[in-house]
């Protein structure tokens, strides 16, 4: 399996390439630069390492706490639920989603049990105005998002299996040439 730092090396490598191949295929700076951005992200932060003690996971700094229960809820490590192609981000895209609710729906509430209406009122202002501006957006905005970071993921998995298979395939070379000598 690769270290975190050739997951990092990978990420800025490609990165260009995802910036570009948007553009090309948009032909719009903005959404090429939000999938590059996504796809960095996804590669350095939000990847499938966020089941170990990894580097991604302490990139949170003191948040990683929020990746605690998904630590719990992957079965081990390599799972389709974190290195699934398709599962694997959709998984911690619906986790992250659910902890950063309860996050938003306890600070509301403990704010507005707390006596600070006013503060509550400003912040369920502040998300309608996001949520209007959000649902503004084109298609293709999300698309891009959607696409960086399920690519900064995908090719983290894609890098662990060919280290794996090349593991494989040079474990049973060596097998078959002692084998051959005997």
């Amino acid at each position: 399996m690769p270290s975190g730092k050739t997951h990092d090396r990978l990420t800025y490598l490609v990165a260009p390439l995802v910036l570009a191949g948007g553009w090309a295929l948009t032909a719009s700076v903005g959404t090429a630069t939000f999938a590059a951005a996504s796809f960095i992200f996804s590669g350095l932060m939000f990847g499938p390492d966020l089941d170990l003690k990894s580097k991604q996971y302490y990139r949170w700094g003191p948040l990683r706490w929020i990746w605690k229960p998904y630590q719990k809820l992957v079965p081990h490590h390599r799972h389709d639920l974190s290195h699934g192609l398709m599962t694997g981000l959709f998984f911690r895209m619906a986790y992250f989603t659910c902890i950063l609710s309860l996050l938003w729906v306890g600070s509301l509430f403990a704010l507005s049990y707390a006596g600070m209406g006013e503060v509550v009122k400003g912040a369920q202002e502040s998300s309608a105005s996001l949520f209007t501006w959000l649902g503004g957006q084109p298609t293709h905005f999300f698309l891009a998002i959607l696409f960086g970071l399920w690519g900064g993921a995908a090719l983290h998995t894609l890098a662990d299996q060919a280290v794996s298979g090349y593991k494989q395939l040079s474990k049973g070379k060596r097998k078959a040439s002692r084998s051959a000598r005997r």
